[in-house]
């Protein structure tokens, strides 16, 4: 569609992504209103390292804030391996495991099943490599894809 920026690594993905006037426009899954109650919950609790959900457009994809940085690409930057990247991926992600700790998923919320079903409660991005994470200046300020 005219106005649409192709967003994607080269790998296959489930949901495609363009952005559009600077928002990610996605398209979803049974799976996006568990996730939407998931972002919706993070934002409430003051998680700043993932998208905000803004809603839906005109052709049924959800549509998420767009995060300004890099999501590196394969092959990987040699600073992706340094040691203040590393360790400030590991408190994003304890910073994202604080607050999804207080999370209740709905009642009727259906998951993507990566790996099948674990059994009990297990909530995680399930995607987490280099290109699903934006840094800026080197230092990684979000986790994006979720699904």
């Amino acid at each position: 569609m005219p106005g649409e920026i192709p967003l994607s690594d080269g790998t296959p993905s489930v949901a495609r992504s363009v952005l559009i006037d600077g928002r990610v426009h996605r398209s979803t899954g049974p799976w996006t209103p568990a996730v939407h109650a998931l972002l919706l919950h993070l934002e409430a609790v003051g998680f700043e390292g993932a998208p905000r959900v803004i809603g839906f457009d005109d052709h049924g994809r959800e549509v998420l804030t767009w995060i300004d940085g890099e999501a590196p690409r394969y092959p990987w930057p040699e600073w992706i391996q340094n040691d203040d990247a590393i360790t400030s991926l590991g408190a994003l992600l304890r910073a994202y495991h604080d607050a999804v700790r207080s999370f209740v998923p709905p009642a009727d919320a259906q998951w993507r099943r990566w790996l099948g079903h674990p059994g009990g409660s297990l909530i995680r991005h399930g995607d987490l490599w280099p290109s699903n994470v934006v840094f800026r200046a080197e230092v990684p300020v979000a986790l994006i894809d979720w699904e």
